[in-house]
């Protein structure tokens, strides 16, 4: 079962890693579950911007145009809605790690954000 809590502009799974073990050890089959779970407990426009950003950061982004993704401003509030819990959650992470304010910083999907991303698709 599929346990996901819902963002600002998107959701998150909780038991991700579990998930990802079940479609290892038992196939697509699971796969198609999980996205069928996700579809009728979480709105379309939900699931979509996440999968957009994940797509989106696949090559590393800057804050600004992660948030343009998502039509928000470029707010500090609207930075720690929508990005910080994909960090948080293990979905993105920092470019440059060590220097979180870097005027250099981007971000970009981790593995565990490539794993949701192929099971949602």
């Amino acid at each position: 079962s599929v346990q996901v809590s819902e963002q600002a502009n998107f959701f998150i799974i909780n038991n991700l890693e579990e998930v990802v073990d079940s479609i290892e050890t038992y196939g697509e089959q699971v796969s198609v579950q999980v996205r069928e779970q996700v579809k009728s407990v979480i709105p379309t426009k939900k699931i979509k911007a996440l999968l957009g950003i994940l797509d989106l950061c696949t090559s590393p982004q800057k804050r600004q145009t992660i948030l343009n993704y998502l039509n928000i401003s470029n707010h500090p509030k609207n930075y720690v809605n929508n990005i910080i819990p994909l960090i948080e959650n293990n979905l993105l992470e920092l470019t440059v790690p060590d220097k979180p304010r870097s005027r250099l910083q981007k971000y970009r999907i981790t593995e565990k954000g490539m794993k949701l991303l192929k099971i949602l698709e």
